[in-house]
């Protein structure tokens, strides 16, 4: 009687272990799926954003504008003016600053 039971545990054994393993690769496909359909979609996302960002590459660049030298010498001259030698009182001052302001914008 000990024999039978040994071989009819052992063939039960073997029953669970043939479902449990097609059971097993299902659901490792499943997660392959899924997981190819989620990098697909954020591929999609990215493609997206990037299309976006070069849309928005213009924005960023400043406007290029043609010098005037005159309009720069004049520039030069009031930033001259306005900060006096340097490390002076006048150096230090809004209006000095502002001078410079003019100056690296015109030139």
């Amino acid at each position: 009687m000990k024999g039978v039971s040994k071989r009819l545990l052992g063939a039960l054994l073997m029953v669970c272990w043939s479902s449990f393993l097609p059971a097993q690769d299902a659901g490792e496909q499943a997660l392959d799926a899924h997981k190819r359909a989620l990098d697909e979609e954020r591929h999609a996302n990215q493609l997206k954003r990037s299309a976006t960002e070069e849309s928005r590459a213009d924005l960023g660049k400043p406007v290029e504008h043609k010098r005037d030298a005159a309009l720069c010498e004049r520039s030069r001259q009031y930033a001259q003016m306005a900060c006096g030698a340097p490390y002076s009182g006048r150096s230090r001052s809004a209006r000095c600053t502002e001078a410079k302001m003019l100056l690296q914008q015109d030139c």
